[in-house]
């Protein structure tokens, strides 16, 4: 019983009764995911690479950082990663984040804005506040086909093929709408 007190105080948050959780390892993925948006370079994995030709600035300099002022200049709000870019930094996050994409997927945006504001802080706010960045994620490996789906892959990240056969126009959704109605006297004309 004291166990439980002592977790339940620990949940607490000045001196209110809500409960407050923390995903650990939600935590934990947003920042081994935004170390490796910081380090990750095509040339520090290479294994037949030389360097003899390279600058430190090259070998260094994250795959990544050029995306972000691209992303900057083209006014977008999603960086897109090489899933194999991950799973070759770190497989053990990238397995965390194809099994649990659905768990894990706030946690990559908020390393990604959390990135984005190391490289220009200025960009990450907007007219609103701060803008909300996404992750697209590419190459994810296996492909499934369409029918392939199953229950299992609820809340995973699956990479999925098919053929399109039959499409409708988009039609816009109205959310609000508004009907002004005028009034009109209409008055009988008499002919004689």
């Amino acid at each position: 019983m004291a166990d439980f007190n002592h977790m339940s105080a620990a949940f607490q948050q000045g001196g209110q009764n809500n409960v407050q959780y923390v995903d650990q390892l939600g935590v934990l993925c947003q920042q081994k995911f935004k170390e490796f948006l910081t380090q990750y370079s095509d040339l520090s994995y290479m294994e037949d690479a030389t360097f003899e030709d390279t600058t430190e600035e090259t070998q260094t300099e994250s795959v990544y950082a050029a995306q972000v002022q691209m992303m900057k200049e083209q006014e977008h709000t999603t960086l897109y990663v090489d899933f194999n870019h991950v799973l070759i930094y770190d497989a053990e996050l990238a397995r965390g984040v194809q099994r649990n994409f659905h768990r894990f997927e706030p946690y990559l945006r908020k390393a990604i804005q959390n990135y984005v504001r190391e490289i220009d802080a200025d960009y990450v706010i907007g007219e609103q506040g701060e803008k909300e960045f996404f992750v697209g994620l590419y190459n994810i490996g296996l492909k499934h086909k369409i029918r392939d789906l199953r229950t299992e892959k609820i809340g995973q990240l699956v990479s999925i093929t098919g053929t399109v056969t039959r499409s409708t126009e988009v039609r816009p959704v109205r959310c609000v709408c508004v009907f002004v109605l005028s009034y009109y006297l209409v008055l009988p004309f008499l002919v004689s």
